[in-house]
């Protein structure tokens, strides 16, 4: 059988150029299984044997002839799509940002699909419509949603920056990294960020690939929910 994976995906030019995202390390990165798509999000082209590609579509007449070819295991039928090229290959770990969620039963074969655009690659800026399970989210193991992380400053005591939103702890991440103390004071006067204590335990609730939300789990602000930078949390012990 060929090496493919199935995929669909309609790859059509970008109205402008979209700058690359840098490639995404696979090092101790696995997928969100509890990850529920929605616009906006970001994720990345998934195969469990990165010797594998995703197959993308040119069309939507094409992307439903793959999935037909796929569930009648059909080579020569994926094989002649490729060589029309009317189908193409999508790398392992290509970053992608979610357009729309398409789970219309009687389309692709009943297969649930995701509007995308491609953010890397040679196909960069090009919108796609691929399957459900060819798009995920990755994340630290350390961090998965329910694991019981510790709040930690790397080497010190001092307070960490907490926000109630995920713009918030990023637009006060941003601030402290550039010495914007008026930011900082508007965002905690607008009680969108404040400080917290380091050494606290916390179960997350939810990550991104540079924050997450979490529930503190002791202390006087015990049950408080936020965001932290993911570099702050340790794996509990």
């Amino acid at each position: 059988m060929l090496s493919v994976i199935l995929a669909c995906a309609v790859l059509s030019q970008a109205p402008s150029k979209v700058a690359d995202k840098p490639p995404v390390s696979q090092t101790q990165l696995t997928p969100d299984r509890t990850w529920t798509p929605e616009p906006g999000d970001e994720g990345v082209v998934w195969l469990d044997d990165p010797q594998k590609v995703r197959l993308a579509a040119a069309d939507f007449f094409s992307c439903n002839a793959m999935v037909k070819a796929f569930e009648a295991n059909d080579d020569d039928g994926l094989k002649q799509l490729r060589e029309s090229k009317r189908v193409a290959g999508i790398p392992h770990l290509t970053p992608v940002r979610i357009i729309k969620v398409h789970d219309n039963p009687y389309s692709f074969e009943g297969y649930r699909v995701l509007e995308i655009r491609i953010l890397g690659g040679e196909n960069s800026g090009k919108s796609a419509w691929m399957v459900r399970s060819a798009i995920q989210k990755l994340i630290s193991p350390r961090f998965l949603v329910g694991n019981t992380v510790v709040v930690s400053r790397p080497g010190g005591k001092a307070d960490i920056l907490f926000g109630y939103d995920a713009d918030s702890i990023r637009v006060g991440l941003q601030a402290f990294a550039n010495g914007d103390a008026m930011t900082l004071k508007s965002l905690s006067k607008n009680k969108k960020i404040r400080a917290i204590k380091s050494g606290v335990k916390a179960t997350v609730l939810n990550c991104e690939q540079d924050v997450c939300q979490i529930k503190i789990n002791e202390g006087a602000l015990k049950g408080l929910e936020g965001w932290l930078d993911v570099r702050v949390l340790k794996a509990s012990k």
